[in-house]
């Protein structure tokens, strides 16, 4: 694979779509430290907190409300964070600038951070190919593609956010892909219920 440029291509364009999108969607979340957070704070408890929100929301706003009454705070969600605000911040919300509230500008600054991510992306995709796909010379193979493409894209995303070895690591990727899994079906199964009845 080494040798031939236009697969390494074709790969290389396959996981920007798959990897470096949703990679992107997750970077260009502001800074939000400064805000109180209800529910697990942590990188990995917030993760938590998202997928217990789907279920229990309602708990961990009203828990962000009692804790932090005069103050805004945020809870996360499985979309980002959720910033909750006061009334009396409406005001300094009206008065912003329109660059403050860009997402354009947002974009922007995450385009300066992604550059840095691109050879370790670079190096986890051709590894990840050629060990999921194994391919030797020019012989013709059967690949299952839903299943091994989810394998190289989970693999290339934990190589950006937790490196290596722990991307390479089966283990660590079979529980990443059976957690994205239930929650895409818990979330999707939520969608069916009346919201008067989701809990």
């Amino acid at each position: 694979m080494g040798d031939n440029p236009v697969l390494l291509y074709i790969y290389f364009a396959t996981t920007i779509s798959l990897v470096v999108l949703p990679l992107f969607w997750f970077l260009k979340s502001p800074n939000l430290n400064h805000i109180q957070t209800a529910g697990s704070p942590g990188f990995l408890g917030s993760y938590w907190t998202a997928i217990r929100f789907v279920v229990h929301g309602q708990k961990y706003l009203q828990e962000g409300y009692n804790q932090y009454k005069p103050y805004p705070f945020k809870v996360r969600t499985l979309y980002g964070w959720l910033v909750i605000l006061n009334r009396k911040h409406l005001d300094d919300i009206a008065k912003a600038s329109e660059a403050d509230l860009s997402f354009f500008e947002s974009a922007n600054d995450l385009s300066r951070n992604l550059a840095s991510l691109c050879p370790d992306i670079k190096d986890e995709i051709s590894h990840a190919f050629n060990e999921i796909l194994d391919i030797a010379g020019n012989e013709w193979k059967a690949v299952p593609a839903f299943e091994s493409l989810r394998k190289i894209v989970t693999r290339t995303s934990n190589r950006a956010f937790v490196g290596l070895p722990l991307c390479r690591d089966p283990g660590w990727n079979a529980l990443n892909i059976q957690q994205i899994t239930t929650i895409v079906k818990e979330a999707l199964m939520l969608r069916f219920i009346p919201t008067f009845i989701q809990p």
